[in-house]
């Protein structure tokens, strides 16, 4: 029964056409959907469990990379645009919570704009 229910959220994630990634606090990744993982192989990452991704971060913006995540980490929901590789993305960044409510980890959704943000 966990493997089915891990398969329907893997084929779940799997069936958006944008990048959904999760982590725990220690910056590791826990799930990341075909989006995240081929974006990523292209730039020489192999992003799977366990994955820093503190690892991804642009050169000299480590802090500014990171600042989402640890306000997701203490319970806030981010949004932010951001330029990569010539593209723009909205991503938002959201807490994950246990059962208990304690913060657990991050989900970050990360949404290709760049059409519209060249109509602007």
């Amino acid at each position: 029964e966990v493997s089915d229910k891990e398969n329907y959220l893997f084929n779940m994630l799997n069936a958006s056409h944008d990048g959904i990634l999760t982590v725990n606090t220690e910056y590791e990744v826990v799930m990341a959907n075909e989006v995240v993982r081929s974006t990523f192989k292209t730039r020489g990452f192999n992003i799977k469990k366990g994955f820093d991704v503190r690892l991804l971060s642009p050169p000299g913006e480590t802090e500014e990379f990171l600042t989402p995540y640890r306000k997701a980490f203490a319970g806030e929901v981010v949004h932010v645009e951001r330029n990569y590789f010539d593209h723009y993305y909205l991503i938002t960044y959201n807490p994950i919570r246990n059962e208990r409510g304690e913060v657990i980890g991050a989900s970050v959704f990360t949404k290709e704009v760049t059409e519209q943000k060249k109509l602007q």
